[in-house]
């Protein structure tokens, strides 16, 4: 997708930080595994160009659920798996 549309930024709705977590919140989660998520996530950004210098070139989406996905261990297990590629998205909770 970055490929043909480099100055595109990227939108996903994650939800939680491990698969089984993604399950319970949204089903059809099962179709998108968490590490083949995270590959395109990766390639993309690879890809994209942002806009600015500052500019994200994706947006990860995290709604949070009482008691489900907000625990502190939640909040650590976000940061390992997207911290890597913390200066090219920003995450919206």
């Amino acid at each position: 997708f970055a490929a043909d549309l480099p100055g595109v930024s990227l939108a996903l709705s994650l939800h939680a930080p491990t698969q089984h977590k993604r399950e319970a919140i949204m089903p059809a989660a099962r179709a998108y595994p968490l590490p083949r998520l995270m590959g395109a996530l990766e390639a993309h950004m690879a890809a994209a160009r942002p806009h600015t210098p500052t500019s994200r070139v994706a947006m990860v989406e995290y709604i949070m659920l009482r008691d489900v996905n907000d625990a502190a261990e939640d909040a650590d297990a976000l940061a390992a798996l997207l911290s890597p590629h913390a200066h090219k998205l920003m995450v919206n909770l």
